[in-house]
């Protein structure tokens, strides 16, 4: 059984964003003589790891089929975190060619701040949105209610030193550039 891509990297995606589907490939390239029979015959495939929930499967044509030899299947997954930073998990591919365990393809992705709303970025309307910055460095915390702009954190007067880790986390309402929409995402920086 061959897999192509034998790993994924999702790269960047943002907290309320899914990346586009990624194809995998799997191929029957079982000599006849195995033993088992040249019929690859692939199990239900599923997802495992520390951060599964972030990654779906879809167009699963694969599970629970028979592949005669040189004849391949596809399965497409996506990535779509539900918190910031780099996740990971891994695609199980139970089968005859490795009745002992599932083939194993590891996968990641980082979850970020949503590129379309830049720090500093206005945002006007009726309905201005909530920014919480945070220092994790530090602890420190500073809340901006009802801010009619999207605030980068210095600006707004949280102490940050060089390499310190800043959080923004924005919710609420606002009228942005691209329309009126939710404005729940944060950015994670750090100071420079």
């Amino acid at each position: 059984m061959a897999v192509t891509p034998p790993n994924a990297d999702f790269g960047a995606v943002g907290l309320t964003s899914e990346s586009a589907p990624l194809m995998f490939l799997i191929k029957n390239d079982l000599p006849t003589d195995t033993g088992i029979g040249p019929r690859l015959r692939i199990e239900p495939i599923t997802l495992d790891g520390p951060n599964a929930e972030d990654f779906s499967i879809r167009n699963d044509e694969c599970s629970n089929r028979s592949i005669p030899p040189g004849l391949r299947c596809t399965i497409e997954v996506v990535f779509s975190p539900s918190l910031l930073g780099t996740k990971t998990a891994m695609l199980l591919i139970p089968s005859n060619a490795t009745p002992d365990q599932p083939l194993e393809i590891m996968m990641s992705g980082v979850g970020e701040g949503a590129a379309a709303d830049p720090i500093g970025g206005s945002a006007s309307g009726v309905s201005p949105v909530n920014v919480v910055c945070t220092n994790l460095t530090t602890g420190q915390t500073l809340l901006i209610p009802n801010s009619p702009r999207v605030w980068d954190c210095e600006d707004a007067g949280l102490t940050a030193n060089p390499g310190d880790d800043i959080l923004q986390a924005v919710t609420g309402t606002a009228d942005w550039s691209m329309g009126s929409r939710p404005a729940q995402a944060s950015w994670l920086g750090q100071m420079t």
